[in-house]
């Protein structure tokens, strides 16, 4: 039965193919299965062992995956649930592929794509760019950094409230002559301001 419905769906030939799969397989679709151990998993294909990936390498088995919807080796969703991921994400995974190739099934680092440690040169460009007028917001966007790396690096935020992975240098916050002195002239009465995270 399994196999007349493999003639009169899929197979454009006379011949029946042999559903030659392991045991120890987890069925895909009709003659298709993976097996997967701690090394990775191995894709097979009416019994040849068609596709490798090994454990870590995320841009093969999403190679593999793509791979096996687009040839019709088996349907979208049977894949979605052999690899444990959504049927959003393959259908991503397809798009990139489609669009990027196989460099757009590599993983991306994440992150920000810019340095956003406070560097002594960072630090004097955006002091000279708060000197310009410049917001806060504005200083951000042109150097390519958060606010919140903008205060510190002007001094806005209390030392003891820096995070110690955001510099590099460890500037003192003493140094910065201009804001410094700016806090040692505010009067007392204003209310103290609350430095944002």
């Amino acid at each position: 039965m399994v196999i007349d419905d493999f003639k009169a769906k899929r197979s454009p030939s006379k011949q029946v193919p042999l559903p030659l799969v392991p045991s120890e397989a987890v069925q895909i679709g009709l003659g298709v299965g993976l097996t997967e151990d701690e090394s990775g998993g191995v894709i097979y294909l009416w019994g040849n062992a068609a596709y490798y990936f090994e454990k870590d390498d995320i841009a093969a088995l999403r190679f593999v995956a793509v791979q096996l919807v687009i040839t019709k080796a088996a349907k979208s969703s049977e894949v979605a649930r052999a690899f444990k991921v959504g049927s959003t994400t393959l259908k991503r995974w397809l798009l990139r592929y489609e669009e990027f190739g196989l460099q757009g099934l590599i993983e991306k680092k994440k992150g920000p794509n810019h340095p956003h440690k406070l560097t002594d040169e960072l630090v004097s460009e955006i002091k000279s760019l708060r000197k310009q007028g410049k917001s806060l917001r504005e200083i951000a966007t042109q150097v390519g950094c958060s606010t919140y790396l903008v205060r510190v690096a002007l001094g806005l935020v209390e030392k003891d409230l820096v995070r110690p992975d955001d510099l590099v240098n460890q500037t003192s916050f003493s140094e910065n002559e201009e804001y410094s002195s700016n806090k040692a002239n505010e009067s007392q009465s204003e209310p103290a301001s609350i430095p944002l995270l």
